[in-house]
């Protein structure tokens, strides 16, 4: 299965060919623009700062934890440990697939 998958050619390249789009001209364009802002990347020597938030986080205000929005949900922290350690906990009988 995973030998058909690997030789599997890539969605975008089917859904190209199924509707006569020529991939090759798309591909080479992101692909140089990627390598572009690879070799932009490698030349920093510092992390910029996000300064500004771009535009289409203005409708969100705030974001960081405030005391004030604390609210009292009636039940205590053990019972809120034990919910919480309930949706992260893998079932025993979970299989996970095995690489090979």
């Amino acid at each position: 299965m995973y030998e058909r998958i690997k030789n599997h050619a890539p969605l975008w390249k089917l859904y190209a060919e199924s509707t006569g789009i020529d991939s090759t001209r798309i591909a080479e364009t992101v692909r140089k623009e990627y390598e572009e802002e690879q070799t932009k990347a490698r030349a920093l020597r510092k992390i910029p700062h996000l300064r500004k938030l771009p535009e289409y986080w203005a409708p969100y205000s705030h974001g960081r934890y405030k005391p004030e929005y604390e609210v009292d949900t009636g039940l205590s922290p053990e019972r809120l440990e034990e919910i919480t350690a309930g949706l992260v906990r893998v079932p025993d009988a979970f299989m996970f697939i095995r690489r090979s």
